[in-house]
């Protein structure tokens, strides 16, 4: 196991970071896949940057911003 974590940490650490990041559509996806499974299932979701572009996307207007902690907040309620 503890050989397994160290590949996987070591191949999160080659990541580089590179264009845009749809975190929203991403959560949304992952989540619909969730209910399909096992009760106790989880969804692990890894990002190189910032949500910025598409469904919940932080970088804009103030009123994006608090349109994409709703989309967020909603999601982490349902999801519970």
């Amino acid at each position: 196991m503890s050989e397994r974590k160290d590949k996987i940490m070591e191949k999160i650490s080659e990541s580089l970071e590179n264009g845009a990041t749809a975190l929203g559509p991403a959560v949304l996806c992952g989540y619909h896949l969730l209910e399909k499974a096992e009760l106790g299932s989880q969804l692990v979701l890894c990002t190189d940057g910032l949500a910025n572009i598409g469904l919940g996307s932080l970088d804009g207007t103030e009123d994006n911003l608090k349109e994409a902690s709703e989309f967020y907040r909603k999601l982490g309620v349902e999801a519970q």
